[in-house]
């Protein structure tokens, strides 16, 4: 049986080839076959290439690897990962791959990199720091998600409300009060629609809950939006533990429920449900 993997100069020619399938075709093939010694030396070898597409290549290729792989030798990569995307030489292709990567490999180090390519001119960089930032976590890490919240691109606010929702509790909750206001003012349905999902999520405990029930509330009125009520409505039900007046709460759902579409009437019983199950 032939061997599977072709040696790392061959291989660095086919990503900098021009046709973007034959790229996808050897950065697949070392994602699946590839040795894991083999794969991270390609990475290494790739992200020193003097050709930026090479470059780009590989810092996405790192990133692949540590999120289906899980290779512990590309932790070598990260100095490099973060020298890449701190460069404002490089071309934006290769940042963006590099962030995106850092956020996979999980070194903390690399913030002050994802940090600065959140604040980026073009919001495709930005967004991509924002993911890397959720994937890491942490208190530094959510200040950047905060701030994506009022980016201008409603991708970068909808990532960071993806990002601060699955944030460890104790930091998720001091993010609570910033998507709260996000929240009441945000105007595009995907954005919204994640937030609403993310808000049980960062809820802190009953005492600061009915703010949380208001603005749910308020956004099962999205007339024509039915994928924001529809989020409306099934976070109501995942706060039910939190309520502090769940009869008022029955009341009003089973109000709306009578009024509501039926996709958004199915999210509305989930929650009724709920709260009549709760303990």
């Amino acid at each position: 049986m032939p061997d599977p993997t072709p040696s790392i100069p061959d291989a660095l020619a086919r990503l900098n080839q021009p046709d973007q399938l034959t790229r996808l075709q050897i950065a697949q093939r070392v994602l699946e076959r590839w040795p894991p010694d083999a794969a991270t030396r390609l990475v290494e070898t790739g992200l020193d290439s003097q050709h930026p597409r090479v470059r780009a290549e590989s810092a996405r290729l790192a990133g692949q690897l540590a999120m289906r792989r899980r290779l512990p030798g590309l932790a070598r990569c990260g100095a490099r990962l973060e020298e890449l995307a701190r460069d404002v030489g490089q071309p934006g292709r290769v940042r963006k791959s590099a962030v995106w990567s850092l956020g996979w490999i999980g070194a903390p180090e690399s913030l002050a990199a994802i940090e600065a390519l959140s604040q980026h001119d073009n919001a495709m960089y930005r967004r991509a720091a924002v993911e890397a930032a959720g994937r890491l976590g942490g208190v530094e890490a959510a200040a950047v998600l905060l701030r994506g919240l009022t980016d201008p691109a409603w991708q970068v606010r909808m990532d960071a409300a993806i990002g601060l929702g699955g944030l460890p509790g104790e930091v998720a909750a001091a993010s609570y009060e910033a998507l709260v206001a996000a929240l009441r003012d945000e105007p595009h349905p995907k954005a919204a629609e994640q937030m609403l999902r993310s808000l049980p999520e960062v809820a802190p405990a009953a005492s600061r809950s009915d703010e949380a029930i208001g603005v749910l509330l308020a956004r099962l009125d999205d007339h024509g939006e039915a994928r924001v009520s529809r989020a409306a409505a099934r976070g109501l039900g995942e706060l039910a533990d939190a309520v502090t007046n769940p009869e008022a709460l029955l009341a009003e759902l089973q109000r709306r429920e009578r009024a509501a579409s039926a996709q958004v009437a199915a999210a509305l019983r989930w929650s009724l449900m709920a709260l009549r199950t709760r303990e």
